[in-house]
């Protein structure tokens, strides 16, 4: 089986793009014996070989990265060829490295970094990801699209791009309810070509061969509680552009301060345990989360000296998974940390910033639990995180049923790969 996964990454400073790429990598170790991974990153940086283990098992995937601007010109350069000179020089471009990638492998399977075939984040991200794919349907390798979430689209060219490349895709997987009718109601993308399936991180195993600081389980046995909390450092910031991108009708940082003292007032034991999951290494350093943390960790010490902590080291996904599954509660704004802490099983309220939380939420019937910053006051997410801290037990009861359900059904995107 030969795969190209595009619009993902091994190597990228933001977590939740590397917890879906290798989910995605280790549930095709765990169905097929013989595999050819590659992942396709828009990137800068230098191609590189990269070890992914599942159980007993070790296969090398190759990390081929492609310049944004060079991907636009070969596709340009593509179309010319074929619409108007006549594929004159269609031999050139099946020498070209990303051309030949792509034609040689049986599928591609498209993640999109989860959420970013949508012009939510800018138009230029939305291009980026619609060119890849545009490629991949003028070489004619089969196009999939791994679960994700589509849209939503506010721009009339953005909706009629992204319904002719889902229409020409071998099939589409969503993560939630909301991406599937937009899909067919707003993109009229038909029904049979859509089926919905759980996030791909939800596939990565935690890893706990290496020892993670000390810090985490001296607070465990000394207090009675450990709550993480990410802070999204593009929130934080305010987004890319200053005019609030993501509608929200609360301050940010407000709600993040109200929320830390909340826990500390109340819960004279608890320790809060800061959890980065974007690191500014290939990423803007708007993103970086771990500026955010530290900044309301010093802000708090002042008060909530020796109960407010961080995690300082840029973990692998996976190890970082494993640190998350150690507290007893989980609020975050990063999807992926949020992702990780319900995949170990722990209670979790996002504070959410758009439609895909409360989407993949709803698969697992908690949907209730989802603070959003675009529709609730301060008081109300105050006032939600306060009652699912006191109903974790039961919350975490209801996690392990929907988790039991999702680990033993056989997933449909395998079904449809054996069966090529």
């Amino acid at each position: 089986m030969r795969i190209l996964l595009m619009g993902g990454s091994l190597r990228s400073g933001n977590l939740g793009v590397n917890a879906l790429t290798r989910g995605t990598i280790e549930l095709l170790m765990s169905n097929f014996s013989k595999l050819d991974i590659s992942v396709l990153k828009i990137s800068n940086m230098h191609s590189a070989d990269i070890c992914v283990e599942r159980g007993n098992k070790t296969i090398q995937v190759q990390e081929e990265t492609c310049n944004g601007k060079k991907l636009v010109l070969l596709m340009a350069l593509m179309v010319l060829n074929k619409y108007i000179l006549g594929s004159l020089f269609t031999r050139f471009f099946m020498h070209a490295k990303l051309v030949n990638l792509i034609g040689k492998v049986d599928y591609v399977l498209d993640l999109s970094e989860g959420d970013s075939f949508s012009d939510i984040y800018g138009i230029k991200r939305f291009i980026i990801h619609s060119v890849n794919k545009y490629l991949v349907l003028l070489i004619k390798t089969p196009l999939i699209f791994l679960p994700q979430t589509i849209g939503p689209f506010e721009n009339r060219w953005t909706k009629i791009i992204a319904s002719y490349i889902l229409a020409k895709a071998r099939h589409i997987y969503v993560r939630d309810e909301l991406s599937f009718n937009v899909c067919c109601k707003l993109l009229n993308i038909k029904q049979d070509k859509l089926s919905l399936m759980p996030d791909m991180a939800f596939f990565m195993k935690s890893s706990c061969k290496s020892k993670v600081k000390p810090m985490l389980p001296k607070i465990k046995l000394a207090h009675e509680m450990v709550v993480g909390f990410n802070i999204s450092g593009l929130l934080w910031n305010g987004g890319y552009t200053p005019n609030n991108m993501f509608a929200l009708q609360v301050d940010y940082k407000d709600v993040v301060i109200e929320v830390a003292e909340m826990i500390l007032n109340e819960w004279s034991k608890v320790r809060l345990l800061f959890v980065p999951h974007v690191f500014a290494a290939d990423t803007a350093i708007v993103e970086d989360d771990r500026v955010a943390c530290r900044q309301v960790q010093q802000a708090l010490n002042k008060k909530y000296a020796g109960r407010v902590f961080c995690v300082e080291t840029a973990y692998k996904e996976n190890k970082m998974k494993a640190i998350i599954g150690q507290c007893d509660f989980f609020i975050g704004s990063r999807m992926h940390s949020c992702i990780g802490a319900i995949a170990m099983n722990v209670p979790t309220v996002p504070i959410a910033y758009s439609r895909k939380f409360l989407g993949v939420w709803k698969m697992f019937g908690i949907d209730m639990w989802v603070a959003d910053l675009r529709q609730q006051s301060i008081e109300e997410i105050l006032a939600m995180i306060f009652k699912a801290i006191n109903d974790r037990h039961i919350l975490k009861q209801q996690l392990e049923i929907r988790l039991k359900r999702v680990s033993n059904e056989r997933q449909p995107i395998i079904t449809m790969l054996q069966n090529k």
